[in-house]
C-alpha cells in the first residue's frame, strides 16, 4: 500500500511537468535582414508552444558561429519553468551570408555585400552536415547590383537544386554629416556643422571628406541633419576678390619669401589667377591657397 502511494505521488508531481521537442538543420544561412525570418522558417518540425519556437528563433539569429543544442536548451528551459526542452541536432551553426561570401570571393577590404535578399518564400537557407552549396558571381569584381546564383546538393536525396541571390556590392567610406539642419544661404559652412562618419555606396569618389576645407565652399541645397556632404551639394566661394591686395607666399626648393600682390581677377580655392607686383607692376600668376592668400612656385 505504501509502494502504491509513492508511486502515485510521484505521477502527481511529474504531471506539472512538460517536455517538448525543436528540430531544425545544422547549417542555417542568412542574409541582410532577419527581421524577415520567422520561427516557422527556422524550425524543421516541433511539438513545443508558438511562444518557446519564438524565443528559440530569436536566440539563434542573435547568436554567430557554432551554437551547442543543450546550452540553448538549458537556456530556454529557466526563461519556461516546468519544461524541459530539447534541440536537435547537436551542433548549429549560423552563417551570415553577407560575411561568407565576402571571403569567399574575396573582396577588397572595405568592400561589403549590402541589401542580401532570397528569391526565395524563406529568407534564410537550411542544411544538414551531408549537404554541399556554392555560389556563383560573374561581376563581383565589380561594386553594384549583383545576382548570385547558388547551387545545393543533397548527397542523401541524390537532388541539387538552384536558387537566386540578390544584393549589392558596396564599398565603406568616410562621409562628413550634418550635425544640424542648414539652410541654403551665401555664406561659407563651418566645421562645427559636420561630424566624420562612415558610408556604404558604390561610388565614394562623389563624398566631400575634408573638415578643414569646407570653410571654402557654401552649399547649393538645404541639408537635413544627419546628411552626407557629396561635392554636388558644393559651390566654392570666391577666397580672393579683383582689387583686393592679397598675400603671396613663394615657395620652391631653398627659400620661402613672402609679399603682396593685386589680383587681377576674383578667385575660388585651388584656381590660377594673374596678379600684379604693386612695385615692379609686373604681371605674374599664382595659385589660391586661402582667403586673401595665393601661391607662387618658382
Amino acid at each position: 500500500m505504501l509502494k502504491l502511494s509513492i508511486f502515485l505521488f510521484s505521477i502527481l508531481l511529474t504531471s506539472n511537468s512538460w517536455a517538448c521537442k525543436i528540430e531544425t538543420k545544422n547549417r542555417i544561412f542568412y542574409g541582410s535582414n532577419t527581421d524577415e525570418i520567422t520561427y516557422a522558417d527556422l524550425i524543421e518540425k516541433s511539438d513545443c508552444q508558438p511562444k518557446i519556437q519564438k524565443a528559440f528563433s530569436k536566440m539563434l539569429l542573435n547568436s554567430k558561429g557554432l551554437l551547442n543544442s543543450r546550452h540553448m536548451a538549458k537556456m530556454l528551459s529557466k526563461d519556461f519553468k516546468g519544461i524541459e526542452i530539447s534541440i536537435t541536432p547537436d551542433r548549429i551553426q549560423t552563417v551570415s551570408l553577407a560575411n561568407y561570401l565576402k571571403k569567399k570571393f574575396g573582396l577588397r577590404k572595405r568592400w561589403y555585400l549590402k541589401e542580401l535578399k532570397l528569391l526565395t518564400k524563406k529568407a534564410l537557407i537550411k542544411l544538414s552536415d551531408a549537404d554541399n552549396i556554392s555560389f556563383e558571381c560573374k561581376n563581383c569584381k565589380f561594386t553594384g547590383a549583383k545576382s548570385i546564383l547558388v547551387k545545393i546538393e543533397e548527397p542523401l536525396s541524390g537532388s541539387t537544386k538552384t536558387l537566386w541571390l540578390k544584393g549589392k556590392i558596396l564599398v565603406r567610406s568616410k562621409v562628413l554629416r550634418t550635425t544640424e539642419d542648414i539652410p541654403l544661404s551665401n555664406e561659407g559652412l563651418a566645421p562645427r556643422q559636420f561630424i566624420l562618419g562612415y558610408a556604404f555606396s558604390t561610388n565614394p569618389a562623389k563624398y566631400f571628406t575634408n573638415l578643414n576645407k569646407v570653410v571654402f565652399y557654401k552649399i547649393n541645397k538645404t541639408m537635413t541633419k544627419g546628411q552626407a556632404l557629396n561635392f554636388t551639394d558644393l559651390s566654392a566661394l570666391n577666397l580672393v576678390s579683383r582689387g583686393n591686395p592679397v598675400k603671396v607666399e613663394i615657395n620652391n626648393k631653398t627659400v620661402a619669401l613672402s609679399g603682396f600682390a593685386i589680383p587681377l581677377k576674383s578667385g575660388k580655392l585651388g584656381e590660377q589667377i594673374q596678379l600684379r607686383n604693386p612695385n615692379s607692376k609686373k604681371i605674374i600668376l599664382g595659385k589660391v591657397i586661402d582667403f586673401n592668400k595665393v601661391e607662387i612656385s618658382l
